[in-house]
């Protein structure tokens, strides 16, 4: 397998492994805090919002950076990830001064890490396209819930997160570099996400953030509530949720079935996140989710196994790559901010049902744009 296949089918393990329970973690932490659901989903979204804005800020310099090296880039921001992991897990442990301190320093080098990695088309297309490579990191989280459920320290699975993703700079190594150009300077950056031209873009992308909050935080911390906080069932569920995807996603291309009409796409979007509100068991949400999942295009840059939501499946395309990706944090922050308020004063069920609802809306407007705006093209 070459060098680039290597480093990323590393990563996505290690962010599949790793990543959404890292901030279950967080959002455990921020309970045993206040023993408060409510006030611990606050301060989960807060934290997530922190990694957002970082990414916001950093994304115009990480885009520029290109020029000088995509690889650099790539480099950096993977080694962002492990020590991102590493202070994580250090600071769950007490060996990084104050909790609080550590999980601070994780969102932002998580941020640092979304602002500087980007891909080479090349790499995601000759590197990341194997099925088999797919349906074997569906069963990473059954993997990573397994061996937590029976004991298996937490701040270990995190330092093992680090080292594959350690284990992926490695096999950087070997990858060709390749230099792209970014004209924009940091504040015309800025200048051209509110610019009137980019506004339909821009807005669809901080629909599409919002949606992704909800469905890479609210989403999972909800459901490890429902299965009694449990990581073996999380797991689980999990791992049969992108199997059954896989499997779902490949009839209807044999049926020829993925050129949905825009009405039920929107219809479809929307209706799993109402659906979410009343799944009370594992198999509820294994068929949600598969229906969720299954009914989106393979192209929307998310990657069900990593977690991750990206514009342009993380390749740098051009400097409308760094907007959208921008906008994207804008839109996760937004919900973020609302999450918290809504816990604050009420509950986590009221601040759950809030972001599903907001997902929904943030969905189905998110289908009709971009339908309009590819019938107008």
């Amino acid at each position: 397998m070459p060098s680039a296949a290597w480093h990323r089918a590393l990563f996505r393990t290690a962010l599949g492994g790793v990543h959404v329970y890292a901030w279950i973690f967080v959002f455990q932490y921020f309970y045993v805090t206040f023993a408060d659901t409510g006030e611990a989903l606050a301060s989960t979204a807060l934290t997530y919002a922190l990694t957002q804005v970082t990414a916001v800020l950093l994304t115009p310099y990480g885009a520029g950076r290109i020029r000088h090296g995509i690889r650099r880039g790539m480099w950096l921001g993977t080694a962002a990830a492990a020590l991102g992991f590493a202070v994580l897990g250090l600071a769950l442990v007490g060996s990084f001064g104050t909790v609080g301190w550590g999980i601070t320093i994780f969102a932002v080098l998580m941020g640092v890490y979304r602002a500087l990695y980007w891909t080479p088309y090349e790499v995601e297309r000759n590197g990341t396209s194997s099925r088999g490579l797919d349906i074997a990191m569906a069963f990473v989280p059954t993997i990573t819930g397994l061996l937590l459920a029976v004991g298996f320290p937490i701040h270990v699975q995190l330092f093992c997160g680090a080292a594959l993703c350690i284990a992926a700079l490695i096999a950087l190594r070997d990858v060709p570099e390749r230099y792209e150009g970014y004209v924009w300077k940091y504040r015309e950056t800025f200048h051209e996400l509110f610019a009137t031209e980019n506004r339909i873009t821009i807005t669809r992308m901080v629909l599409d953030g919002i949606e992704g909050t909800a469905l890479l935080l609210v989403w999972p911390i909800t459901i490890f509530l429902i299965f009694d906080w449990s990581y073996a069932i999380l797991g689980i569920v999990l791992t049969i949720t992108l199997l059954a995807t896989y499997t779902l996603r490949a009839v209807m291309r044999r049926m020829n079935l993925g050129n949905i009409p825009t009405f039920a796409l929107a219809t479809l979007a929307g209706s799993a996140w109402v659906m979410r509100l009343v799944v009370a068991s594992p198999v509820g949400v294994v068929l949600v989710d598969t229906y969720f999942h299954a009914g989106r295009p393979e192209a929307r840059g998310h990657d069900a196994s990593a977690y991750e939501q990206t514009a342009e499946n993380r390749t740098f395309v051009d400097e409308v790559t760094a907007l959208k990706e921008m906008g994207m944090g804008i839109g996760r922050t937004i919900l973020c901010i609302i999450v918290a308020l809504v816990a604050w004063g009420g509950t986590f069920g009221a601040a759950a049902f809030t972001a599903f609802i907001a997902a929904a809306v943030a969905a189905i407007l998110s289908v009709l744009i971009a339908r309009s705006t590819h019938r107008v093209v």
